[in-house]
């Protein structure tokens, strides 16, 4: 299960960083934007029950710690994300005639953040083979 949703996890990623939108109008950019972070979200809870079996076999006090530290680390990950993701939206909005998506903050911060995590994982867990 984690090798599934794991390697969906990165051609999610990818598709972020790689889509290019700038032909689209506004409202489809979003669109493509919205649908791509929906993914990654159902891939995240599927990795997260997936760990959350395995963290069955462990100690209480192991288990406790390890579900707060992936809490905690999700949260700030989410509102990073969201708050670029304002940012990038209220930026778009201030230029009239539109623009192209991947000069916006938010557009740009995932697209590094995700390139970066799947060059990290592919070359971690060598699913480029895969």
């Amino acid at each position: 299960v984690w090798g599934a949703s794991l390697k969906h996890l990165c051609m999610s990623a990818g598709s972020i960083a790689t889509y290019h939108t700038d032909r689209l109008p506004f409202i489809y950019q979003t669109l493509v934007y919205y649908s791509v972070w929906f993914v990654l979200l159902i891939d995240l809870t599927s990795l997260g029950l997936s760990t959350g079996l395995a963290l069955r076999e462990l100690q209480a006090e192991e288990r406790w710690y390890y579900t707060f530290l992936g809490v905690v680390t999700l949260g700030i990950f989410f509102i990073v994300c969201f708050v670029q993701i304002m940012l990038g939206i209220s930026s778009e909005m201030s230029h009239p005639l539109g623009g192209d998506t991947r000069d916006l903050p938010a557009f740009s911060y995932v697209t590094d953040t995700a390139r970066g995590s799947l060059k990290l994982v592919m070359a971690h867990l060598d699913l480029s083979s895969v």
